[in-house]
């Protein structure tokens, strides 16, 4: 009998799996950008007002970036989450329709190259050995 098992030693494989390691860790450096600049974007601008001469800002403007800058932390934890659980389910895949649809997540949420190649990537056929003998 034989049996179609996803081949995990094909490069287009590897290669996806870590194209996808790889960004993953470079995901969670941008969400950390995003928090430190949402909160330091509005003092930044004050400073600017007051050496300027700028005219200043409504009052509810830093609010507006903070309120914008926590939708967007929320939004990029999201992301980190969906990313964990695509990359441990895309490991723990055994056939190419388990790899599928966490191949198309890790499109949207880790790195469009790494889902190509995992969408790329091929199945083997196994000959199983029949134990009622």
């Amino acid at each position: 009998m034989e049996k179609i098992i996803l081949d995990k030693q094909n490069g287009l494989y590897k290669a996806g799996l870590i194209v996808n390691k790889v960004f993953y860790p470079i995901n969670i450096v941008v969400i950390a950008i995003c928090c430190i600049s949402m909160f330091i974007y509005p003092t930044i601008w004050e400073k600017l007002q007051l050496e300027l001469s700028l005219e200043p800002l409504p009052e509810f403007v830093p609010y507006i970036f903070i309120a914008t800058g926590v939708l967007l932390l929320l939004f990029l934890i999201a992301i980190i989450i969906v990313g964990c659980i695509s990359l441990k389910k895309i490991e723990n895949a055994k056939t190419k329709s388990e790899l599928i649809p966490w191949a198309i997540v890790s499109i949207f949420f880790l790195s469009d190259i790494g889902g190509v190649l995992l969408l790329c990537s091929k199945q083997k056929v196994v000959e199983e050995i029949d134990s009622q003998l």
